[in-house]
């Protein structure tokens, strides 16, 4: 799917002097971090006063656009659903969704909807069915609108300066997968407060590079731990990557709880030595860093509790501690949404 027909209509895209946008997740046999690797902008979606599926989808397009280096990653904004949107939204009340999402990483806002009235007369006029938010010409406080599209242009132009800041990135494994692991509810899972990101085995065979104790894509995305999720499977070249960038400096973080060991038989010869030493590192919960190379696991029992009641210092320094709800962009200085 992602090779051959996204990559393919990319390819039609690029010989017209278009750019593809795309929402890269749905029903269906093929991988949302794959598809959204083929666009040139990673959208997500949220819809006003409804939260179901809109965090994941959201996810897939920040992971997606910050393992790529995209410096703009955007989010169909304030869909409506009747319950929630007949011509009832005002944009005092659509303000704080929105800066929820600009806190998170979507610095881009496609606003749903828009529809052409073609008469003079007869506000508020036609509508797209059912479905809003209303930010039709004809609404009666468009006129009145400027304050906050100007403070939403304002905003995304100073966010799209820099990138996000954050602290772990979760490798999700080589299945395929139409949307990504909640990684609020995978194991291990992510600290609470905590920026993070899902990659899948196309980013991380990127040219990652591990500086000043960080992990560094090519696009500019820093994090300070790699989280390698429970996983059934993990072939032999994810493992030597791993391997690689554990031996280059990485913090890798892996669950107590041994699956089967994954990849191979262990018959292979490459892949004895990893696959014991990986094994260990599942079997056998420690508090403390096992050392390799330069580099570091750390093994949680629960990880949770690990970051939430024992000192944040145990695996990240005190000065990494980020203040709750923001977003951070650095280019060259930080920006805070509080």
């Amino acid at each position: 799917m992602a090779k051959e027909y996204y990559a393919g209509f990319k390819a039609h895209c690029i010989a017209k002097g278009w750019h593809l946008w795309g929402e890269p997740y749905g029903d269906g046999m093929f991988d949302s971090l794959q598809i959204a690797g083929e666009l040139d902008r990673p959208m997500g979606e949220y819809w006003a006063r409804y939260s179901p599926g809109t965090m994941n989808t959201v996810s897939v397009a920040l992971s997606a656009g910050h393992a790529s280096g995209q410096p703009v990653i955007g989010a169909e904004a304030f869909t409506g659903l009747p319950e929630t949107t007949r011509w009832t939204e005002y944009p005092y009340a659509l303000k704080v969704q929105g800066d929820h999402f600009y806190a998170i990483g979507i610095n881009h806002l496609t606003l749903h909807t828009m529809v052409h009235q073609p008469y003079r007369y007869g506000a508020p006029g036609f509508s797209m069915a059912h479905f809003g938010t209303h930010f039709d010409r004809t609404n009666t406080w468009a006129p009145f609108a400027s304050g906050w599209t100007n403070y939403l242009t304002r905003t995304q132009y100073m966010l799209q300066q820099g990138h996000y800041a954050a602290d772990f990135v979760f490798f999700k494994g080589e299945e395929p997968g139409a949307t990504i692991p909640d990684i609020d509810h995978v194991t291990p899972s992510r600290p609470t407060g905590y920026g993070a990101d899902v990659i899948g085995p196309d980013a991380l065979f990127q040219d990652i590079r591990i500086g000043d104790g960080r992990i560094v894509f090519p696009g500019g995305m820093r994090y300070r731990v790699m989280v390698l999720i429970s996983l059934n499977r993990v072939s032999l070249p994810v493992l030597q990557k791993l391997k690689a960038l554990v031996d280059a400096g990485m913090l890798l973080a892996v669950n107590k709880s041994r699956n089967p060991l994954p990849g191979k038989a262990e018959t292979v010869p490459q892949f004895n030595p990893w696959s014991t030493r990986c094994g260990a590192a599942w079997m056998a919960f420690t508090s403390k860093n096992d050392a390799l190379a330069k580099g570091r696991y750390t093994v949680v029992s629960y990880w949770r509790t690990s970051f939430n009641y024992r000192p944040i210092s145990n695996i990240l320094p005190p000065s990494a501690m980020p203040p709750s709800g923001s977003h951070i962009a650095r280019r060259p200085i930080p920006i805070f949404i509080l």
